[in-house]
């Protein structure tokens, strides 16, 4: 194992010009059977109908331009080959696997953990292989020159290998590469961890996928609990785009993670129980999402879209302490009728981020959305979310704005695949909001019910009265509360 970065390019000359040997398998953090640079390897395979001479192969790293002479061999059609960097110590691994010795018994400084990337050219330096894993180093000599997939193809976990999947198949995609569980080298590739793809907005959006097995890409967005078995997951922000994980792997803030497991739910609650977290990288934790009390509280018909993104509310009275205990480490904010509890405890020994002066402080609270016990909540990251304004000095609420009727611009405008309508009602009271088609037909109900007053947000799956998906075209959005009403144009465009 090396710390510093390596590049490694491998020239090719071949008997047939027609040759095309792949880089199949890679083991770069080996565990057990000595030293980890010496039990290191790399499995060529050569899918071809056309034996290839290795003779005159060289390996160079990314600053080492004449490299090192490769041992003299022919690759038949069909087969593999192993080059171990030093056999006997890759033998302690595998003894029964047949493997060339590197000269140098080591591959440049040791293939890095984390970040890579192999190149193969031909005699005439062109490219016939390359790939790369984790995320890449961009001043890296080799990405200069070659480029590369950013980020790249799976980084695997100790003593598991990367390899082609299917075996051989190239297709010049990061995801021709999977993590290798069982390691095979010589052999065909097996044991790999299969990776069906879905969205966290597939698991959270309808629940058709409860209790199937999935397998997710997505950023750690937070770690709330010092004794909470699991973090927060999300792929985008907005509505549908998180997710809790329930999972003891060691994992921090902005690390981009492959999760596999299963989806369920707990208590009303949608997690992903994961069998396998592999971290790819670091990636950038998504914006947060400003929403008002009403769009997420307990009862709000938008507040379930929410559960695992990250969610910063208004500046808010601090106004009940009714769940302030060891045991549950809540309280609450309230703006008017709405109130919203806060799951501030860092941990279950009552030691909290916050304690506000209750009935009397104002608050803006920042977080993780969740839901247990019939209770939407707000789980603040650290002591940093939760800023506190001080005393209000009108009759413990702090200054709210009064509210005005109001219709904004949907969000997307085209909608390909969900529209959210944001509005301000002036009076508590019946609301209907409601899409109408060229012809003033009315096509779909989004809300119809009582609202409190205030800003509110909703999204819309652009489906019909009876669940069709509707058709392209231009349609009018209508918002009334019985005294009032505004109309807005948009355009479905999938």
């Amino acid at each position: 194992m090396k710390r510093t970065l390596l590049a490694l390019i491998l020239v090719l000359a071949a008997v047939s010009v027609n040759a095309q040997v792949v880089i199949n398998e890679v083991q770069y953090d080996p565990i057990g059977g000595g030293t980890d640079t010496k039990t290191e390897w790399i499995e060529l395979y050569n899918p071809t109908g056309d034996d290839v001479d290795l003779t005159g192969w060289i390996m160079c790293d990314n600053t080492d331009s004449i490299g090192e002479a490769f041992p003299s061999t022919v690759l038949a059609a069909g087969e593999y080959l192993v080059l171990a960097a030093v056999v006997d110590s890759f033998h302690l691994n595998f003894p029964a696997v047949p493997a060339i010795q590197w000269p140098d018994s080591s591959f440049g400084a040791g293939l890095a953990n984390g970040a890579d990337m192999l190149i193969i050219l031909n005699a005439a330096d062109s490219v016939i292989d390359q790939m790369n894993w984790g995320t890449p180093t961009l001043t890296w000599a080799s990405w200069i020159r070659f480029g590369g997939w950013n980020p790249g193809c799976i980084d695997a976990a100790a003593g598991h290998s990367i390899g082609r999947s299917p075996n051989g198949v190239d297709t010049d995609l990061a995801v021709d590469w999977a993590d290798m569980v069982v390691p095979t080298p010589g052999a065909t590739n097996g044991g790999a961890v299969v990776y069906t793809p879905h969205t966290i907005y597939d698991i959270q959006n309808g629940g058709a996928l409860t209790d199937s097995a999935v397998s997710v890409v997505g950023i750690v967005t937070s770690k709330n609990y010092v004794d909470f078995d699991g973090f927060m997951l999300a792929e985008a922000s907005g509505p549908w785009h998180g997710i809790v994980v329930y999972s003891n792997a060691n994992v921090v803030v902005g690390d981009s993670v492959i999760i596999t497991g299963t989806v369920t739910e707990y208590n009303g609650l949608t997690e992903l129980s994961a069998s396998q977290v592999t971290v790819r990288g670091t990636g950038t934790v998504p914006a947060i999402t400003n929403l008002s009390l009403a769009d997420v509280k307990t009862g709000s018909p938008t507040a379930e879209s929410y559960e695992g993104t990250l969610v910063r509310v208004p500046k808010a009275l601090a106004c009940d302490t009714t769940w302030m205990s060891p045991t549950y480490g809540e309280w609450a904010v309230c703006i008017g009728p709405d109130t919203l509890r806060i799951d501030n405890s860092s941990n279950s020994n009552g030691i909290y981020y916050a304690k506000p002066n209750f009935g009397v402080d104002s608050v803006t609270v920042t977080g993780v959305m969740t839901y247990s016990f019939s209770h939407f909540k707000l789980l603040p990251r650290d002591s940093a979310d939760v800023i506190n304004h001080g005393p209000t000095g009108v009759a413990g609420q702090p200054p709210i704005a009064k509210p005005v009727f109001s219709l904004m611009p949907c969000s997307p405008n085209p909608a390909g695949r969900e529209a959210r309508f944001s509005f301000s009602l002036a009076n508590q009271g019946r609301v209907d909001l409601s899409v109408f088609n060229v012809l003033g037909q009315k096509v779909a109900t989004v809300f119809s019910g009582q609202m409190s007053a205030g800003q509110h947000s909703l999204a819309w799956n652009l489906k019909g009265q009876n669940g069709q998906q509707l058709s392209n075209g231009v349609y009018f959005y209508n918002l009334s509360d019985g005294s009032r009403s505004s109309t807005r144009r948009m355009l479905i465009l999938k």
